[in-house]
């Protein structure tokens, strides 16, 4: 659910209303992340950025970024997957 402004600017939760079909607000709140650009590389030699942005994966350990969740989704063979945004 997400926040919605009421009119004097207080917010509370509730559907979202828009013209989206069910199958595209479903899609809105599933979010995947593409590894197949790492598949170049050896798992070894992929450069992933410094750049703290913790994602959660199905395996439910925090990784900094989604670069380090792909170098272990391919180290897996795709067990591995993307959960959430953010921490475990």
């Amino acid at each position: 659910m997400n926040n919605i402004p009421n009119s004097d600017n207080s917010s509370h939760l509730g559907p979202v209303e828009d013209n989206a079909g069910p199958l595209e607000a479903a899609s809105l709140s599933l979010r995947t992340v593409d590894c197949s650009i790492d598949k170049k590389y050896p798992v070894v030699a992929i450069p992933c950025p410094i750049t703290y942005l913790p994602v959660c994966g199905s395996d439910y350990i925090t990784y900094g970024n989604e670069c380090h969740l792909c170098i272990e989704s391919l180290k897996s063979d795709g067990k591995v997957q993307f959960l959430h945004e953010g921490r475990c």
